[in-house]
């Protein structure tokens, strides 16, 4: 198994937080009643930046999604995506990415998703902002715990829904994320297109941490009439519809993970949950794969 640092390191929560005046000794005790709620740096892998250089250079890495900004570059990464490189880089005409920052290569594409194209194993697999667009959560992660060797590691970066757009969406429940799956949903459902769009808020996170959280768009018969006619048309030809389904803090995603893991439905444990960090919208998780305890 790899290293990964705890999620409070004592010493480093002190050099990073220096008004503190605790003693090493008392500086996980603070964190965990004050410095997570205020989003303190306690642990370098809260970084993003920090968190994905964990993969060893000599290490294999499947990255999902790597869209103009991948997380991981290399030798040993490949990248996996719905879209060929160059189709990546006429993207970035209408979203105003960098075309020159998308990989040169996409080496496995998949118009639906389907990780189970993917004819290699791999020590890490990253995915960034996507674990959130899954229609069915645990099939993501079979798939993914099918790449990894024993022992690797799955790496990821979700947004905290406190500190984004989905502010005033409820929570995942488990029992979601369980008839997702006994239903084998290939795509995201109408409730879920359409909340996306009216329940949703702004996405300025510094607002969010300082308390401001805006509220959603009235929604108009218009509007409701434009997203259900879109729907209707887009599934009814078998297209995939985008959206975010599931919703997660920190603490959330880990007893989810957990259920999971204990309920024998995915082999990928959540060995770190790295807690979000002030003015930032999301949180970095390492799910390592490891048989079943018992």
């Amino acid at each position: 198994m790899h290293y990964f640092p705890d999620e409070c390191v004592p010493l480093y929560y002190l050099k990073k937080n220096p008004d503190l005046a605790v003693s090493p000794e008392q500086a996980l005790v603070h964190y965990e009643a004050y410095g997570k709620e205020d989003g303190r740096l306690a642990s370098p892998c809260a970084l993003r930046e920090v968190f994905m250089r964990l993969p060893p250079s000599e290490a294999s890495v499947l990255e999902i999604g790597p869209y103009f900004s991948p997380a991981v570059r290399g030798q040993n990464v490949r990248y996996f995506d719905v879209l060929t490189a160059e189709e990546l880089r006429q993207k970035c005409a209408i979203d105003n990415g960098n075309p020159q920052t998308v990989p040169a290569e996409i080496h496995y594409v998949s118009r639906t998703g389907d990780l189970s194209i993917v004819d290699a194993r791999f020590d890490f697999v990253v995915s960034c902002h996507c674990i959130e667009h899954q229609p069915d959560l645990v099939r993501h992660l079979v798939n993914v715990q099918n790449l990894l060797h024993e022992g690797g590691a799955y790496l990821l970066a979700v947004p905290d829904k406190r500190y984004c757009f989905d502010h005033f969406r409820p929570l995942t429940e488990p029992g979601r994320v369980l008839e997702a799956w006994l239903c084998k949903r290939i795509n995201h459902t109408f409730s879920s297109f359409f909340a996306m769009s009216a329940e949703t808020t702004h996405n300025d996170n510094l607002r969010h941490w300082q308390g401001d959280h805006g509220a959603p768009a009235p929604l108009t018969a218009e509007k409701a009439a434009e997203l259900l006619r879109e729907y209707e048309e887009r599934s009814g030809r078998g297209e995939y519809v985008d959206c975010h389904t599931w919703f997660f803090t920190p603490d959330s995603f880990r007893a989810l993970m957990v259920l999971l893991y204990e309920l024998g439905l995915t082999e990928l444990y959540p060995h770190r949950v790295y807690a979000s960090l002030a003015g930032r919208n999301e949180f970095c998780a390492v799910l390592i794969k490891k048989e079943r305890e018992g």
